[in-house]
């Protein structure tokens, strides 16, 4: 819940500074920022270099049985080797910053680079200390600082950007505030005893090049996860227009918001089932797991189907350069499913060791969405963007779940999952009928207040309606039951 709360926040402040920077500066400045975010991103892989996965990896054994050397020099590493790589990557971009924008064919981007490299450092060592923070179990810091403090600050940023007429070029200095802002944010919260068992002085003394090693394998996994994430942008950026790199990635930052209850899950499922494997408790991993699937299963379909059914309307709140064929929205969500309905399928096969088996996943996986977007991004545009993203999240985590069965005999798929896989289809196609048919919305109101108010209100009660259906179906454990339970008592405790 701290972390739904934590990355709620966050998804709703990038779809805010999405849509502002769409309404108030255009398509083509939200495609520049769109894209120089992309390239940071994949930066910022080298100088984290797997360390937080790594942190997590074997951080939790070591608290567990308490060894501090060991913990030291874990921390020690990833903090001398990301300050050091960080450094020297945020230099060679300042100095190659040209040659960048005219690989992508877009001369404005060099000032957007150039602003948001100075942020690295700042990102690396934010990444590092949280990767910390979250080995002890620990998610209320990161769900602050990566999922409030972060965004809120940029979207601060962004909106005295418009009020005080600043240059567009300069929109890119809201993220390095923002980085800079979240590093200061986790200091103070080490300085207050926050972080009681990160000791920085005695860890910047050690270094053991094993972490390297082990986090090579981590590196070429996140790389390869960076692929399949951003992939579409960037090829959109080589063959298309930066307005359409704008208007795709709107229609993204829509299409993945049924994700945020994944990402919510993942903080805090790695570093749990690396300590239950640790101590050989393989039946607990195996139903957590299920039980993971199934709730997302389960509560993502009602937010899916509504994103698709009322693209035209979310899209409008980005501004008028802003529309996109359902077909496009359909297929970003669809990958979208794809993903919750494997579950954490990446961090459960890392737990077990097996990143050769993701590296192979993930090469399948990006080549496809490589030949796909090569033949069909310049056809067809941000369509056969959103094709080759959707076909290697499919490609990605249909292999995974295979192999996770091959190994363990794990496999998050029962009656249960099955019946409401066919209740959610069902769902969704008499949800878009009743929508076709007496229009619950009404028409894309010019008061975006107002339309908000009436998405709002027509997903709560399609909301209520599924888990009505979930309820009368039977489609709920004594887990799900007594989970439910408990929050209310707690919620009402506090109330």
């Amino acid at each position: 819940m701290i972390m739904f709360t934590g990355k709620f926040t966050r998804i709703v402040a990038l779809f805010l500074i999405t849509s502002t920077i769409g309404n108030f500066l255009g398509a083509r400045v939200l495609g520049l920022y769109s894209l120089s975010n992309s390239i940071f991103q994949f930066l910022a892989l080298f100088s984290v270099f797997g360390l937080y996965q790594t942190i997590n990896r074997f951080a939790p054994a070591y608290i567990k049985t308490k060894n501090g050397a060991k913990l030291r020099a874990l921390t020690g590493t990833a903090i001398k080797y990301g300050l050091f790589s960080s450094i020297l990557i945020a230099t060679v971009v300042l100095a190659l910053s040209k040659q960048i924008a005219n690989f992508f064919s877009a001369p404005e981007l060099v000032i957007y680079l150039r602003i948001l490299i100075l942020a690295l450092p700042a990102f690396t060592l934010t990444r590092i200390l949280l990767g910390i923070s979250t080995s002890h179990e620990n998610v209320n810091l990161e769900s602050l600082i990566e999922n409030i403090v972060n965004p809120v600050i940029s979207l601060i940023g962004i909106v005295l950007v418009i009020v005080l007429t600043i240059p567009d070029r300069y929109v890119m200095s809201t993220l390095l505030i923002a980085h800079l802002f979240s590093l200061t944010a986790i200091l103070i919260a080490k300085y207050f005893g926050k972080l009681k068992h990160l000791k920085l002085v005695p860890s910047f003394k050690k270094f053991d090049k094993e972490y390297l090693i082990y986090s090579r394998a981590v590196f070429l996994n996140t790389i390869l996860f960076f692929l399949i994430k951003y992939l579409d942008t960037l090829m959109l950026g080589y063959f298309d227009t930066e307005k359409n790199v704008g208007i795709y990635n709107a229609a993204l930052n829509v299409a993945i918001i049924p994700s945020i209850f994944l990402t919510s899950v993942n903080t805090i499922y790695y570093p749990t089932i690396t300590r239950l494997f640790h101590e050989k408790k393989d039946k607990m991993v195996e139903k957590l797991y299920e039980d993971v699937v199934r709730l997302l299963t389960q509560i993502t379909i009602p937010l899916s189907v509504f994103t698709v059914i009322y693209s035209k309307e979310l899209l409008s709140l980005f501004g008028n350069e802003f529309e996109i064929p359902m077909v496009l929205m359909l297929i970003l969500v669809l990958g979208t499913i794809s993903n919750l309905a494997s579950g954490p399928i990446g961090f459960t096969l890392n737990a077990l060791d097996k990143q050769k088996l993701i590296s192979i996943n993930s090469i399948f996986s990006i080549s496809s969405a490589v030949v796909l977007d090569i033949i069909l991004i310049p056809k067809i545009g941000i369509i056969g963007a959103a094709i080759g993203n959707a076909t290697a999240m499919f490609v990605q985590n249909s292999l995974g779940v295979i192999e996770l069965y091959w190994i363990r005999k794990f496999t998050p798929y029962n009656t249960k999952i099955y019946a409401t896989f066919i209740v959610s289809l069902a769902y969704g196609i008499a949800f878009y009928l009743i929508q076709r048919n007496f229009n619950l919305i009404g028409f894309v109101s010019t008061s975006r207040a107002l339309l908000i108010m009436r998405l709002g209100a027509v997903l709560i009660v399609g909301y209520l309606v599924y888990l009505g259906l979930i309820i009368l179906l039977g489609l709920y454990s004594q887990e799900d039951k007594a989970l439910v339970g408990k929050l209310l008592r707690r919620l009402s405790f506090r109330g």
